[in-house]
């Protein structure tokens, strides 16, 4: 992620695998892989949340799930806004 005084630059990795829209399709998913997939995108978000960054568009189809690495990616962040504002009250994750 980068920045600068009229535009934010964010540049990902390639991703190896599939968006959870079409994993969930073709694979059962038990309640443990549910829990962890579910931990990382929370992660992910506060993450984002934390910088005042807000996605915008999530949906299945932004959630990729990285096969090499084990772990899901929030891809598409064209919808995304950027907050001066600092929060007053931090929600508990």
């Amino acid at each position: 992620y980068h920045c600068s005084d009229d535009a934010h630059y964010l540049v990902m990795d390639y991703i190896f695998g599939c968006d959870l829209r079409e994993y969930l399709q073709k694979y059962p998913c038990d309640e443990p892989t549910a829990k962890i997939m579910f931990r990382q995108l929370v992660l992910a978000l506060k993450a984002a949340h934390k910088r005042n960054i807000y996605h915008g568009d999530l949906r299945l189809e932004n959630i990729l799930l990285d096969f090499d690495k084990s772990q899901i990616v929030l891809a598409d962040w064209g919808f995304a806004s950027f907050s001066k504002l600092r929060r007053v009250k931090q929600i508990p994750y």
